[in-house]
């Protein structure tokens, strides 16, 4: 995360290089060689019950409460709002399209080109990656774009492009394609949050798109289909010490970094692990797209305008433990807010057993990931908790916006949206 052309919390492995960007660093202090935020490692877990914006030492509206918040807000790059430059509002977009496909991969790519070469209709492709194949004519691709809503029953198509600067877009479709995949879902093990812990697609992407290699020696965790992905890592030129079925896994060893994993019978050395399942779609717009409700929202059957393809409409994997039969307490649930296993299960054994109460209480899942995978993991382990089936725990609402969106680019859609007299 950086500050990218004064706005905040840019992705810097997303943002296209460009000539006279400025780049400011953020969440280092002073400087990114001596980071003087690194001693926060060294604060004793259980004083974090609730995570850094929750610490057990800091009730909340205490005197030393907005202090505290204050240095958070410095720490994470939001202490100073975004500068008001020419050009920071991007007017949005607005068009049409008979049918929007949603995601680039091999599935995406194909429902595009059958659809344009069988039917007369306006296409639409929408990627966060870019394509290399050339599609027909009637394809419009809107690449390093992410679909952030679904509205109106699937009828109206909102995406963001992954550059700040860039306009917002919204398009009214008469038929939605949910070509989204499944996307690998790490396991609750110990050392799973550690740096050099990857999926398989980011894996790839580096290696295909940029050249880079995960690590020096890397260690593919996963379900059957990480051979798929070992195959293809080494065909890049990624040197994979091993593939391991992620039940087999017992911890991901390191401190500030991957040193390894620690199987049932060994210790195998690695700086990169790459997890390539359990495998899970993302929810989020097949919930947007069927929605019902006003404060509680339930989702209800996908409507018939609104097709999930491919990957995406397999059903899930369950979450994995890894080696354990139960989930180590001291792994990981949400580490973007520090929610752990040991705190979930405290909550579950004072009654707290709703997914959506957990969340309000501990604030897994509302960091940059929106709650996936998150919420997957914290299902498990109150599922595991209570002797629940995994899908009677509740999970909470996946509300829009599903992906980033700047404050400008959603000002920039005011004259393409129709406001309700």
């Amino acid at each position: 995360m950086a500050t990218v052309d004064s706005v905040p919390n840019c992705r810097l492995d997303q943002m296209i290089l460009r000539e006279g960007m400025e780049v400011v660093m953020q969440g280092v202090w002073p400087s990114p060689g001596f980071d003087l935020f690194r001693c926060a490692g060294l604060i004793p877990r259980k004083r974090l019950r609730g995570g850094f914006e929750h610490p057990t030492w800091i009730p909340d509206q205490s005197v030393f409460w907005h202090p505290w918040e204050r240095m958070l807000a410095f720490a994470a790059g939001g202490a100073k709002p975004p500068k008001a430059a020419e050009g920071s509002v991007p007017e949005g977009n607005r068009i049409h399209a008979d049918i929007v496909i949603i995601g680039g991969g091999s599935v995406g790519v194909a429902e595009a080109r059958a659809a344009a070469e069988t039917m007369s209709v306006s296409v639409v492709l929408v990627t966060q990656g870019t394509l290399s194949e050339t599609l027909p004519k009637n394809v419009i691709v809107y690449p390093l774009h992410r679909v952030f809503a679904l509205y109106n029953g699937g009828r109206l198509v909102a995406a963001a492009p992954i550059d700040p600067r860039e306009p917002a877009l919204l398009i009214d479709a008469d038929h939605v394609v949910l070509a989204t995949g499944a996307r690998s879902t790490p396991p609750v093990v110990r050392g799973a949050a550690l740096p050099g812990v990857l999926d398989a697609g980011l894996a790839m992407q580096l290696a295909l798109d940029h050249g880079v290699a995960a690590g020096a020696r890397v260690a593919v965790i996963g379900t059957s289909r990480r051979h798929d992905v070992t195959e293809q890592l080494e065909t890049m030129g990624v040197h994979v010490v091993g593939s391991f079925d992620v039940a087999a896994v017992a911890s991901i060893q390191g401190r500030g970094h991957v040193t390894g994993i620690e199987t049932g019978d060994r210790s195998v050395p690695c700086d990169a692990v790459v997890h390539a399942g359990p495998w899970r779609p993302d929810p989020s717009l097949p919930f947007q797209a069927s929605w019902s409700g006003e404060l509680r929202l339930t989702a209800g059957e996908v409507p018939d305008n609104v097709r999930v393809a491919g990957w995406a409409s397999e059903a899930p994997e369950p979450v994995s433990f890894g080696a354990r039969d139960q989930p180590d307490a001291h792994a990981f649930v949400c580490p973007c807010m520090d929610v752990t296993v040991e705190e979930v299960l405290t909550l579950v054994a004072r009654g707290t057993v709703h997914v959506e109460e957990i969340k309000r209480l501990t604030g897994c899942g509302m960091g940059p990931c929106q709650g996936v995978p998150c919420w997957d993991l914290l299902a498990a382990v109150v599922g595991w908790a209570t002797g629940k089936p995994t899908g009677t725990v509740g999970h909470p609402t996946y509300r829009p916006p599903r992906a980033a969106l700047t404050f400008g680019q959603a000002a920039g859609l005011i004259d393409a949206t129709e406001v309700a007299p």
